[in-house]
């Protein structure tokens, strides 16, 4: 296609959240119709800037570098739970580990059930979604 059909196409796949697809076609964009994506660059940078935070995420998960140990499990099946303060923010990222005999499916449903997190993370005191800002994203408070 054209590089302004491909920019259309890549923005359409980045709001559907596939991200990785839409970051495929930016590179073309880039490297078939630099023209194009020049024009349209502020626009794309939103996929550039998001494939980035996503980068940085796997780094961050991958390693234990700034992350506190809240709760280390002592039997198998036992959740693991790390938090670590956000930089210039009062907000604390969480990260839980532990190994689940059951389907990917019904682990993504039970992670977008913010409010029963209660019930297999027995030292939150409640949860509350509070934002859905796409398909993948969830703002949640959990106390």
């Amino acid at each position: 296609g054209t590089g302004k059909e491909l920019v259309w196409e890549c923005l359409a796949l980045f709001a559907d959240d596939k991200l990785f697809q839409a970051a495929r076609l930016e590179k073309k964009i880039l490297e078939h119709h630099p023209e194009t994506h020049k024009a349209y660059a502020e626009k794309l940078q939103d996929v550039t800037r998001r494939l980035e935070e996503v980068q940085k995420m796997c780094v961050d998960l991958d390693g234990d570098e700034g992350w506190t140990c809240v709760r280390e499990g002592s039997h198998e099946g036992d959740v693991r739970v790390w938090y670590r303060p956000e930089e210039d923010s009062p907000i604390h990222a969480l990260r839980c580990e532990a190994v689940l005999d059951a389907p990917l499916e019904y682990l993504l449903v039970l992670i977008n059930e913010v409010t029963l997190f209660k019930e297999w993370l027995p030292f939150f005191g409640g949860s509350e979604l509070l934002a859905r800002p796409s398909r993948c994203e969830r703002v949640a408070w959990w106390k």
